[in-house]
């Protein structure tokens, strides 16, 4: 990840594409580091692509597999039972950005409101 944005500002278009694409196909995981590097101040061809990168990861749907998860998520929620929350539990220790863990903590705060 961390040479996919130092080449965000190579002096070769291809090498620069090349590394817009694979942050891309990171989604939610990479917002962290995105965010780190526009606030180290990029150059300008740097930061324009890393803004492009937090704005489209910011208003992305859910890939299949998070998709997947957050419906797992909500699930377990229903079900509220000890087991079900301790997976619960466990996905919300996940990635800080990722989508599943930020679903698996709103389903914690929720159960908690519960109780």
């Amino acid at each position: 990840m961390a040479k996919w944005i130092a080449d965000l500002d190579s002096d070769e278009v291809d090498q620069r594409e090349a590394a817009s694409a694979g942050l891309r196909g990171l989604g939610d995981v990479v917002r962290g580091a995105l965010q780190k590097a526009l606030d180290a101040g990029p150059s300008p061809e740097a930061k324009i692509r890393i803004e492009a990168l937090v704005d489209m990861n910011e208003h992305a749907c859910p890939t299949g597999v998070e998709l997947g998860s957050i419906r797992g998520i909500e699930v377990l929620e229903r079900i509220g039972t000890a087991e079900a929350r301790s997976t619960i539990e466990s996905l919300a220790g996940g990635a800080r950005d990722s989508k599943v863990t930020r679903a698996a903590s709103a389903a914690l705060a929720r159960l908690d409101s519960r109780r």
